[in-house]
């Protein structure tokens, strides 16, 4: 385990480099605990940390003088909507999409139908569901800003917010790949092999 863990790091370190270039193709011999593992850990690295510093990062912008009213405010509001609304997502696969796929990972692994679920709708639903676009939200935020700069007084805060900005855009959007193109294809690939075996559907 801990050397899959090793190599599907490496991967990664690599697609965070060049995020445009991911190919799902390299990630066909993760085992899926192991993606699902790292989606779980990075759910509570943006709801802990992540969107937690970015607020703060928000709250530290000061205007020049003449900008009034200074529109921190709306700024601030968007940005909480926006964690809002990821947060929301976040948790509806916490709650339903993960543990179904735990519970296919468990019937795999005891020989048993034990799990409650068997519903392949959950994960195509899921598949043709999937268009939250928290990237673009980001990007269209990002590019505000960009815009705006000679409102700020302080241009080394802007610019550790937009580098911070920059940096959860991309990990969003590795984020996503990995879990449309790598871990639901492998989920869909178990609940198919486990309902087609006559052992555990009888």
């Amino acid at each position: 385990p801990n050397e899959e863990i090793r190599k599907f790091n490496h991967l990664l370190e690599q697609d965070f480099v060049s995020p445009a270039n991911f190919c799902p193709h390299f990630y066909l011999k993760t085992p899926i605990n192991v993606v699902l593992c790292y989606l779980k850990s990075t759910h509570n690295f943006y709801k802990v940390k992540y969107l937690n510093e970015i607020t703060s990062l928000i709250e530290q912008l000061t205007f020049k003088e003449e900008i009034k009213p200074n529109w921190k405010p709306l700024l601030l509001k968007t940005f909480n909507d926006y964690s809002s609304e990821l947060v929301q997502h976040i948790d509806q696969e916490e709650a339903d999409l993960f543990p179904y796929i735990e519970s296919l990972m468990a019937a795999q692994e005891s020989k048993k139908l034990d799990f409650t679920y068997r519903n392949k709708l959950k994960l195509i639903n899921h598949l043709l569901n999937h268009n939250d676009n928290a990237e673009e939200k980001l990007e269209i935020l990002i590019d505000f800003l960009e815009k705006r700069k000679t409102d700020f007084d302080n241009p080394m805060r802007l610019n550790m917010l937009l580098t911070k900005l920059n940096i959860f855009k991309d990990d969003l959007l590795i984020h996503a790949k990995i879990e449309d193109q790598v871990l639901l294809p492998k989920a869909l690939e178990l609940e198919q092999e486990i309902l087609n075996n006559p052992d555990l559907i009888s």
